[in-house]
């Protein structure tokens, strides 16, 4: 794409997130990015304890039609499952 993830997060100025993936679509004239937490640390739904150990990552529903400079955009959160020792 050519542009710094580091750009969008600061673009967006999303708290706490992060733009983990940046994809332009020149012909449809939309984005594609996908934004992740930037602590990764939960709490155990187990154990109840504050680990970061990451079970699995989904990816959630998108943002449709957010405008950004003209383009479309979609914009998709990666969600963490979070497990702790047992």
């Amino acid at each position: 794409m050519g542009v710094a993830l580091e750009f969008w997060t600061s673009v967006l100025q999303l708290p706490l997130f992060d733009i983990v993936h940046a994809e332009q679509h020149k012909q449809e004239r939309r984005y594609t990015l996908t934004v992740m937490v930037q602590d990764r640390r939960g709490v155990c739904p187990q154990c109840h304890q504050v680990c970061e150990k990451v079970h699995q990552t989904r990816n959630r529903e998108h943002i449709h039609n957010l405008p950004i400079s003209g383009y479309a955009s979609d914009i998709g959160l990666v969600n963490a499952s979070i497990f702790g020792p047992i």
